[in-house]
C-alpha cells in the first residue's frame, strides 16, 4: 500500500470530512497512487448505499479544490479516483516496446494496447475475443489519438501478409494518413466507396464461411492450427455516426436506395465476421441513442468510452454514469463483454508526427523496439 505524502494525506482527511457532513459512515483503507490518478479507498457502513456515494463526485471535487473526480465501486470498497496536480504522460512508444516484447501480450491474436491502468500497469486485450468495438469520445478526449494507436500497434504485431485494414473516413481527417501501411486495402472517403467497400466485405466473409466449412473448422483459428493462411481482416470506421447521417441524406434523395443502410452493414459484418476473421471497430463522436442504440450495443459488445458530455452519455455507452467526470487526453473506461465492472484506463499519447515516422520506418523501429528489451 502506498504510502501517502501530506497532499494526499490532506485529500484524506478532507475525504473524510466530507463525508461525515454527508452523513455517510465510511472508514479509509487504502491509497493507490498511479501515473494520471491517485486513487482513494473507504470500505462503507453496510447502511449506505454504494449509489448514494457515487453521486457525490462534485461535492468530493469541491472538498479538495481539483477538478474531475471519479468515484467507482472497486470489489468490497468505494474508489475516489482524484487527478495529480503533476499528470504523467503515457508514451505510445514506452508502450510499445511493452506491447511487443510482453509474452502475455505475445500469445494474442490480434492485441490492442490500453495504455495504463490508474496504478500504472500497462494492458492489452485480445480483439478476437472481443470481437467487435464500438468507441467513443467528445472533441478533446484523445479518441483520433487512441485510433492510431490501435492501428499503428497492430501493424506492427501483424504483418501486412496476415493483417488487412479497410478504414473508413469520410472527412479525411484521421484514417487517410494509414494509406501507405501495407496493411491498408482501401480507404474509403465517400459513401459510394463504403458501399462498395462493404459489399465486397461481405462476400469475402461468405467465401471464407464456405472454405472453413470444406475445411472441417468452425473459425479462423482453428483453419490456422491446420496449417493453412488467411488474413485477418480489421474495419475501422471513423465517425460512423456522421456517415449514418450522410446515408440516410442519401437515400432519401433516391441514392443507394437499393443498398442496406450504414447500420444493417454493421450489422450483417459483426454478426457473421466473427468466424471469417473480420473484426469492426466502430468509432464517433455522437454518444445519441440515435447512433448508438440498441442494436449497435449489442452487436459491439466491447465498449470504450472517452470523455463525454453528460451522464445521460456515459449511460448510453457503458450502461453506467462516468464517462462525464474523465479528464481528456486518453483517459477511458472500458467494458469488455466478460468483465463486471467497468474499468479505467488512461491511453498513450502519440503525436501526428510520430504516428508519420512509425508509419514511414516501421520496418526498422518495429525490429529496433524487439531487440532492446528493457
Amino acid at each position: 500500500m502506498t504510502v501517502p505524502n501530506n497532499e494526499q494525506s490532506q485529500n484524506i482527511i478532507a475525504l473524510g470530512q466530507k463525508l461525515i457532513g454527508l452523513g455517510i459512515q465510511a472508514r479509509f483503507n487504502k491509497i493507490e497512487d498511479g501515473p494520471v490518478v491517485t486513487g482513494y479507498y473507504f470500505s462503507l457502513d453496510h447502511s449506505v448505499p454504494v449509489s448514494k456515494v457515487v453521486k457525490k463526485a462534485e461535492d468530493f471535487a469541491l472538498a479538495m479544490d481539483t477538478g474531475k473526480v471519479l468515484v467507482q465501486r472497486e470489489g468490497g470498497l468505494i474508489a475516489v479516483f482524484v487527478p495529480n496536480k503533476d499528470r504523467a504522460i503515457i508514451d505510445y512508444k514506452d508502450v510499445l516496446h511493452w506491447y511487443l516484447n510482453d509474452p502475455r501480450v505475445n500469445t494474442m491474436e490480434l492485441p490492442i494496447p490500453l495504455g495504463m491502468d490508474h496504478k500504472g500497469a500497462k494492458d492489452a486485450f485480445d480483439l478476437c475475443d472481443m470481437p467487435h468495438v464500438l468507441i467513443t469520445g467528445s472533441t478533446g478526449s484523445g479518441k483520433s489519438v487512441y485510433e492510431a494507436c490501435i492501428l499503428t500497434s497492430l501493424a506492427y504485431f501483424k504483418s501486412s501478409d496476415d493483417l488487412h485494414f479497410y478504414l473508413v473516413d469520410t472527412k479525411m481527417v484521421d484514417l487517410p494518413l494509414f494509406g501507405s501501411l501495407p496493411h491498408v486495402q482501401l480507404v474509403a472517403d465517400n459513401l459510394q466507396k463504403f458501399h462498395e467497400m462493404m459489399d465486397g466485405i461481405m462476400q469475402e466473409i461468405r467465401r471464407r464461411l464456405k472454405v472453413l466449412q470444406g475445411s472441417g473448422c468452425r473459425k479462423i483459428l482453428d483453419y490456422h492450427k491446420m496449417g493453412y493462411h488467411m488474413p485477418y481482416i480489421v474495419v475501422m470506421l471513423d465517425e460512423f455516426g456522421d456517415l449514418m447521417e450522410l446515408d440516410s441524406a442519401a437515400k432519401k434523395g433516391g441514392q443507394f436506395e437499393d443498398l442496406p443502410t450504414v447500420k444493417s452493414w454493421i450489422k450483417q459484418a459483426v454478426q457473421i465476421g466473427r468466424a471469417a476473421g473480420v473484426h469492426i471497430i466502430a468509432c464517433t463522436q455522437r454518444a445519441s441513442v440515435k447512433v448508438v442504440d440498441g442494436d449497435i450495443k449489442a452487436n459491439l459488445p466491447c465498449r470504450i468510452s472517452l470523455r463525454l458530455p453528460t451522464q445521460v452519455d456515459s449511460r448510453t455507452i457503458l450502461g453506467v454514469g462516468g464517462a462525464e467526470n474523465l479528464l481528456g487526453k486518453g483517459d477511458m473506461l472500458v467494458q469488455m463483454p466478460e468483465r463486471d465492472t467497468v474499468e479505467r484506463f488512461h491511453g498513450p499519447f502519440v503525436s501526428v508526427n510520430d504516428i508519420a515516422m512509425l508509419i514511414d520506418d516501421y520496418e526498422r523501429i518495429k525490429t529496433q523496439l524487439k531487440r532492446n528489451i528493457s
